[in-house]
């Protein structure tokens, strides 16, 4: 316990020293526990953290540690944790490839660090439970999300820090526990793009916080999923990670492709093709679950007489129209306002409605299916469209990928992708992979008993042409990412910097990349872009721009520090984002 501006407040020694070279030194009220609470290996990757990613260490030690309070801290004790001394011999991360629940069940029991404790990283907070299923009867089980009460949280972390639970099942978060005897690390659905953090720094990765973790523990890494990423594929595929052979592809698959292009041609216009409405209505027993991009009930509304859109006061974004609540919606900056009945621009009355969303299409459905007994929800990730979730009878659901991790996929007897065309044209260099790991998460939970339509106009597209040929579709996209030097041949870093206004973003932009140039001049290995504009450019009061940055995997660590040193505090700072061009 320290003195700190009047106040006392908790402390973590870091190291200790004969002698100080400052003066006026305060002294510590007491010491409040002696067996650290942080080991040495816990200390060190919290520190690599916060070079890395340009971090607090103070803010990362605080999520290391219990919630600090006094009379909870007094009833630790000095408990002695099970500790063994581990050789810190780092290996190759492993990929595995499973096919079905029963294989990746087969392979986490021979993962399951057996004299350790295993922590098992997953996506979402949804996941953990279902994990948890499939691990039960092996060890003592805890589990560690953003849900987490600071009761649980304490007990939780006491007993991953006396060493009590042997196996560890969480997100992210779970990474910053007090680990003294870490054997295993598991990365669950390695693909899932919610292994990286976007909107809050450190914007750590999983992959890369939890290799940089078993470097420090000596632990071992498992990178399981029912698709692997492009660059986990392509590491394994070069040796740089270990697996098994034959054991890379995800399962090759075949669902019903509807080419839209035909249904124009016969003037149906509907958001639901023939072919999935007779495949709708031949479906009487369980539920259907129709994935959509976009809520609401269109993209965006404009004027016919003036072609202005109806766009966001806050951001300058595009809003979407719901007509349940009758209102301009900003999914963005959640900004609403009620629909007007003409244009603020000209006054006009002539609008026009374009682009699909959940209610239109959830709409759509109660008109072509009136005597369908099954309850049709548009699910919004609200809490009373969740409850709904939880009937015991069949219904069809149209929802956005939030819906995902709620649904009932045992359930499901037929699932289809309504607008899939929709993110293969945003500027986005993961945009290909992303549908593509949607279509095979979608196979994975529904297996060979649902079927699976994919409405689109480009069937000739890679996503969908080599969804029975993997390795053609990695084989395509890799040599895309090549030509462009995107991952995994080129390690990105993104920084990013609002400013009052467009010019004020820009000077700053141009005179940081001077300041760069200079610094890294001679360097092939590293190579910086002209400034862009994030989509929309105006978020949260503020004009953005963007500076990517691409370096050599050969030493991009050390680059990394030579660049995050020289970083102003204004700006953020994103390695290996998952977006070019969003925040």
């Amino acid at each position: 316990e320290i003195p700190l501006r009047g106040k006392n407040e908790f402390g973590i020694v870091r190291s200790l020293a004969a002698a100080s070279s400052y003066e006026n030194l305060k002294a510590i009220n007491k010491i409040i526990q002696t067996k650290p609470f942080l080991s040495e290996d816990c200390l060190n990757f919290l520190e690599e953290i916060s070079i890395l990613y340009r971090s607090s260490l103070g803010s990362l030690l605080k999520s290391a540690l219990p919630p600090l309070k006094k009379r909870k801290l007094n009833n630790i004790g000095v408990q002695a944790t099970k500790t063994t001394i581990v050789k810190k011999i780092f290996e190759k991360p492993k990929v595995f490839t499973y096919q079905d629940t029963a294989d990746k069940k087969s392979y986490l029991e021979n993962a399951i660090s057996k004299n350790g404790q295993t922590l098992i990283l997953v996506p979402e907070a949804a996941d953990a439970e279902r994990l948890r299923e499939l691990v039960r009867g092996q060890k003592s089980v805890c589990v560690i999300t953003g849900y987490i009460t600071y009761k649980e949280l304490f007990d939780v972390w006491l007993k991953v820090w006396r060493g009590e639970v042997d196996i560890i099942i969480g997100t992210r978060r779970a990474l910053m526990m007090s680990y003294h005897n870490l054997g295993t690390i598991v990365i669950d659905d390695a693909w899932h793009q919610s292994h990286k953090s976007w909107d809050a720094a450190p914007r750590i990765h999983t992959r890369d916080a939890a290799i940089i973790a078993a470097k420090n523990y000596g632990s071992k890494v498992h990178i399981i999923s029912h698709t692997p990423s492009l660059e986990d594929y392509f590491f394994a595929k070069h040796g740089v990670y270990d697996s098994r052979p034959g054991r890379i592809l995800p399962a090759p698959f075949s669902p019903e492709i509807i080419d839209l292009r035909h249904e124009a041609k016969i003037k149906n216009f509907s958001p639901i093709s023939h072919t999935l409405m007779e495949a709708l209505t031949a479906t009487t027993r369980g539920s259907i679950f129709l994935y959509c991009n976009r809520r609401g009930s269109a993209s965006y509304v404009t004027c016919r007489d003036c072609s202005k859109v109806l766009k966001c006061k806050v951001c300058d974004r595009a809003q979407t129209f719901h007509e349940r609540e009758s209102a301009m919606k900003c999914h963005y900056c959640r900004n609403s306002t009620p629909m007007s009945p003409g244009c603020a621009a000209c006054g006009g009355v002539n609008l026009m409605y374009l682009g699909r969303g959940t209610e239109s299409v959830a709409k759509e459905l109660k008109k072509n299916l009136p005597n369908d007994e099954r309850e049709i929800i548009s699910l919004e990730n609200s809490e009373k469209t969740l409850e709904l979730l939880k009937s015991d009878k069949s219904q069809i659901i149209v929802g956005t990928q939030l819906a995902w991790p709620q649904l009932d996929w045992s359930k499901l007897s037929l699932m289809a992708f309504i607008d899939a065309d929709t993110p293969l044209f945003v500027p986005e260099f993961r945009s290909a992979e992303h549908l593509w790991d949607l279509a095979h998460d979608a196979y994975a939970r529904m297996g060979e008993k649902g079927a699976i339509y994919i409405q689109t106009s480009h069937p000739e597209h890679p996503v969908y042409a080599y969804l029975e040929r993997p390795e053609a579709f990695y084989d395509s996209e890799l040599e895309q990412r090549k030509a462009f030097g995107y991952p995994p041949f080129k390690y990105l870093l993104k920084l990013m910097v609002g400013a009052g206004s467009r010019e004020a973003g820009k000077r700053e932009c141009d005179h940081f990349i001077k300041k760069l140039t200079e610094l890294t001049k001679g360097s092939l290995d590293i190579k910086i872009t002209p400034p862009l504009e994030p989509l929309p450019p105006f978020q949260n009061g503020q004009y953005w721009h963007a500076i990517i940055i691409k370096l050599s995997y050969k030493n991009y660590k050390q680059n990394l520090r030579i660049i995050n040193a020289i970083v102003p505090e204004t700006w953020k700072i994103d390695p290996n984002p998952n977006t070019l061009l969003g925040l």
